[in-house]
């Protein structure tokens, strides 16, 4: 015999919160047509609802189900507005409390878990969350203006949006349609309403999250989402707009972003960024995107420091697109160029792709010292091709010189290792050698990007000490690198050993005196290029006498099994690396 549930004491505890939740936030937006606000108490009271429902979905998914789209992104920006430009501290951290909170109820609500000891997971296979029929609200609700008591500026309810997708981590059957769509606005030439009074300067905030931007360029916070939501992310880039039967032509999503001719225009996010623009204030959304970057193409949410993981093929496909889109026209990426502010984010990708670089590099023979797990990025290397250009352009940033460099050389340290490893007594120069010239190439690439920045700086020996700073980054990659192609690698003692071996290749032999070497950069670009060619043989050289001990193999003066170490130690250096070089 079948009987009704009959709700436990907790299940109807839990619902009489989110009912006060809901009850006070459409309070908020009531009152606020008449002038006037809820009570800070009213809010403490929202925010420890809030904060305890977020993380449920049942909670997440009623409360939002029950306001509304329009009337829960309304509360959010008559909240945000109003904190952000009063004077009240208390009021202002509860505003913020509550937008990061609405954020996570919002990933809640409208996406399956992805929490393995989530205890709501059966209701989430069941999709119990918000579906098409809410997304298609919020979607309508995305350009329409949103009352928040400004003369001058009304948001619209993307830019509302944007601000609580700083906050969790996004299913891509949610947060992509939102993204074409608001791409396919912007194409078609929507503006976004900006608060920019002619008289004084006040500041209305709509993202509460970040002082340097206000929130009114919705991309910002879109793309910050994608950095945290890398499925949704590798999704979205490998993506178009338009074509079909629209009247806007086919764009891909990856040019919308990175295509100077034919993508975005990119807007000054401030309360004055209309009587006051500036490139200042266009840098957290160019951030943003390099972040977003990262997650599509590594599979894991910026910033976070975790093992690699095996690349996809989505995943592999954006990197591809991303070097011959940058590479085939490095000029927005350089250190002045518009797209700058990314170029930290192409290191750190550059770095995870490193055996993918190295081995599109490679000499016919020499590929197999670059295992890779997953997908493969095949970046059709060949000489002067926008590989080459691309890692050029990233290495005029200090950081990204700092992180490539040091993913190179522990490429490089690997694959000799594992070269000699393969080659008997007779082979051993050859196999060293094979395994070195990728990197080679790599390193050249990446002087030529530190000469062009240094000589451009306006206080160079300071640029130089900068590159010199950001060279210590070998204890984040090296371990990473190793482990991603560790079918074959060393073991945990020799790993440690390796790192450490990296650490002293980079530190040793690519930093250097600052006066100095701007002196000399200042003489001859192409006679400190030499030089610097032949430190990095110097590098090359201790990855041989490194791999030559994980072997057994004597770095002495007599040979085993029929080749001797030190004549691959001398092959490497000068026959490749060294003063020999061909510029």
């Amino acid at each position: 015999m079948l009987r009704a549930r009959t709700p436990s004491h907790r299940a109807l505890g839990d619902e009489a919160q989110r009912e006060r939740a809901v009850q006070l936030a459409k309070n908020s937006v009531a009152l606020h047509e008449n002038g006037k606000e809820l009570s800070n108490r009213e809010l403490a009271e929202f925010q420890q609802l809030m904060q305890s429902g977020a993380k449920d979905p049942e909670f997440a998914v009623e409360f939002y189900r029950e306001m509304g789209a329009k009337d829960a992104l309304r509360f959010q920006a008559q909240l945000s507005i109003a904190a952000s430009s009063g004077d009240d501290k208390t009021r202002l951290e509860l505003a913020q409390s509550i937008q990061k909170d609405m954020g996570l109820a919002l990933a809640t609500a409208t996406g399956p878990s992805t929490d393995k000891d989530d205890a709501h997971a059966s209701l989430r296979e069941g999709r119990a969350y918000l579906g098409k029929e809410w997304i298609n609200d919020l979607k309508e609700a995305g350009t329409q203006p949103l009352s928040v008591g400004l003369d001058h500026a009304q948001p619209v309810g993307y830019q509302v949006l944007a601000s609580l997708l700083q906050h969790g981590t996004y299913d891509r059957s949610f947060l992509n349609p939102i993204a074409q769509d608001t791409v396919t606005l912007e194409r078609k030439g929507a503006t976004w309403p900006v608060a920019d009074p002619h008289q004084g300067s006040q500041h209305f905030g709509l993202n509460l999250t970040h002082k340097k931007t206000p929130g009114w360029d919705p991309m910002t916070g879109l793309l910050e989402a994608f950095g945290r939501s890398p499925e949704a992310s590798a999704a979205f880039f490998n993506g178009s707009t338009g074509g079909g039967n629209s009247d806007l032509k086919r764009l891909s999503n990856l040019d919308f972003f990175l295509s100077e001719d034919s993508g975005r225009k990119w807007l000054p996010d401030k309360t004055s960024g209309l009587t006051n623009p500036d490139d200042e204030s266009r840098i957290p959304a160019k951030q943003a995107l390099g972040h977003a970057l990262e997650s599509a193409t590594t599979g894991r949410p910026y910033g976070d420091d975790g093992p690699l993981l095996p690349h996809t093929r989505e995943q592999a496909d954006v990197f591809e697109k991303v070097v011959r889109e940058l590479g085939s026209d490095p000029h927005p990426i350089q250190h002045d160029g518009s797209l700058a502010p990314l170029v930290p984010s192409l290191g750190n990708m550059s770095a995870e792709y490193m055996y993918d670089i190295q081995r599109s590099m490679a000499w016919p023979g020499g590929s197999q010292h670059f295992e890779h797990v997953g997908a493969e990025a095949n970046l059709s290397y060949k000489e002067g091709d926008a590989l080459e250009a691309f890692l050029q352009a990233v290495a005029e940033n200090p950081e990204a010189y700092g992180t490539v460099t040091t993913a190179q050389q522990t490429v490089t340290t690997e694959a000799i290792r594992r070269a000699m490893a393969d080659a008997d007594g007779r082979t051993l120069a050859d196999a060293a050698v094979r395994a070195a010239m990728p990197g080679a190439i790599v390193a050249d690439s990446a002087a030529k990007g530190r000469v062009v920045a240094t000589a451009a700086a306006d206080d160079g020996v300071q640029e130089v000490a900068e590159y010199n700073e950001n060279l210590d980054v070998a204890d984040k990659w090296v371990g990473r690198l190793i482990a991603m192609a560790a079918t074959r690698g060393p073991s945990t003692r020799d790993a440690a050993r390796l790192s450490e071996d990296v650490r002293k290749g980079v530190m040793k032999h690519h930093v250097e005196n600052a006066l100095d070497a701007f002196e000399h950069i200042e003489e001859s670009r192409e006679d400190y290029l030499k030089s610097t060619r032949s430190r990095a043989g110097f590098a090359a050289r201790q990855a041989v006498l490194a791999a030559a001990r994980y072997q057994g193999i004597s770095t002495g003066h007599h040979t085993s099994g029929g080749g001797a170490v030190d004549d691959v130690y001398m092959t490497v250096s000068h026959t490749r690396w060294g003063y020999h070089w061909s510029s």
